[in-house]
């Protein structure tokens, strides 16, 4: 099995977060006026990822609203001590804040050649999952009784090379997977309480609007059923980037991609999947929330806006969830793949209105310089690209401003 370059990151940009979130009553906590964190210096890079937290910490105190780190991820081999390096300071801003943070990525499937990986089945092997990263090693051992750490689960989203669409989803145990129970057990084990578990909408919902697609919604049971027998809550992910992939059963290389906010794809259409989505799995206890789609990118404008047409999207598709009675938290990530720095920017302003008032607002962040979560150079050339941008002078320590 191998997962497709797209499904195992790309990514850009930079946001801000309140603190104190609440998940499946693990953590508590009110957001404050002002973050209080100290000062942190080091290299460019370092730096960068500091201010960008800082950044996404800071719009959501302002704000008065909870927040959640979606996804980061560094590399476990190579560099890997630099990078780490770099993450020890990004922790410590995100423990202060007391902000849950979800690691990418875990499964089953995962080949020994992704550098992310921060859980792994036998060496060279796709089995159940038997030793853990130097990523999540780091941050458990930090974390240690103070805070929630998660992981992504992924696999849901595996297998979407060219060619992808609701008309050719891939088969189940095939092109895509979810771990099973044993992984989760081992998972538990190691103090994880919380994943995120990505799947893409084509499966779930094989036509717009239509019914759900049942072995899928098979196997997400099957997961949440798996999830809480090991005691971890599960927040499901539509990993979508705001669009949907629509192809033909005569034609099924001739794929169209629908984006979210345009006449072929309204709101109204991811509004009816989660208001179908909450029905199959609102009532199992492993749910701690709904991640209604992962960063979107590339929307159409509204008013001259693509940021204010996610933000309609979103707003429609809360009010759906929560025509159904659930009271689930509904997570909401940020316009332009959801970087940490660019919620204050992008959205100055919270947009949702939520009757349930639990709503949590979700950044992702990695650390090479393009924030593309590739890690395609070297930790000696990404730190001499950040230092151009920065116009920092090489090798001199920087502090990233409160």
């Amino acid at each position: 099995m191998t997962a497709d370059a797209r499904d195992l990151r790309r990514r850009w940009q930079r946001p801000t977060i309140c603190g104190f979130l609440v998940i499946a009553g693990l953590l508590t906590g009110a957001c404050s006026g002002r973050s209080q964190s100290p000062v942190a210096c080091g290299d460019a890079l370092t730096t960068d990822a500091v201010a960008d937290l800082r950044s996404f910490v800071n719009w959501a105190n302002t704000n008065h609203v909870r927040g959640a780190v979606g996804e980061v991820g560094w590399p476990a081999t190579g560099d890997v001590s630099q990078w780490s390096a770099v993450a020890t300071q990004w922790d410590k801003v995100a423990r202060e804040a007391k902000l849950t943070v979800l690691l990418w990525a875990a499964s089953e499937w995962l080949p020994p050649s992704y550098n992310l990986r921060i859980a792994n089945p036998p060496s060279g092997t796709a089995g159940p999952l038997t030793a853990i990263g130097p990523q999540l090693q780091l941050m458990l051992d930090a974390n240690k009784g103070s805070r929630l750490i998660g992981v992504n689960d992924v696999g849901g989203e595996f297998g979407t090379p060219a060619g992808f669409s609701n008309a050719n989803p891939g088969d189940y145990g095939t092109a895509w997977h979810l771990d099973g129970a044993q992984s989760l057990q081992f998972l538990a084990a190691q103090g994880i309480r919380l994943v995120r578990l990505p799947i893409r909408w084509e499966r779930l919902q094989p036509q717009l609007n239509g019914p759900l697609d049942q072995q899928a919604v098979a196997e997400v049971a099957r997961y949440l059923t798996d999830a809480n027998n090991a005691g971890l809550s599960v927040v499901l992910d539509l990993h979508n980037f705001g669009q949907y992939d629509a192809g033909s059963v005569q034609s099924p290389t001739a794929v169209t991609t629908l984006h979210l906010g345009s006449s072929e794809l309204p709101a109204a259409g991811l509004a009816n999947v989660w208001s179908s989505l909450v029905k199959a799995f609102g009532t199992y206890p492993a749910i701690a929330g709904w991640d209604i789609i992962n960063e979107p990118v590339a929307l159409p404008a509204t008013d001259g806006s693509s940021p204010k047409t996610w933000e309609l999207a979103s707003q429609a598709v809360v009010s759906a969830i929560r025509k159904t009675g659930d009271r689930h938290d509904v997570w909401i990530e940020g316009y332009n793949y959801s970087a940490t720095g660019s919620f204050a920017s992008l959205t100055p302003r919270a947009w949702i209105k939520d009757p349930a008032d639990a709503v949590i607002y979700e950044a992702h962040t990695y650390f090479d310089q393009d924030r593309s979560g590739q890690y395609h150079d070297t930790y000696a050339t990404q730190e001499k690209a950040a230092v151009a941008a920065a116009h920092h002078a090489p090798g001199a320590k920087v502090c990233a401003p409160k």
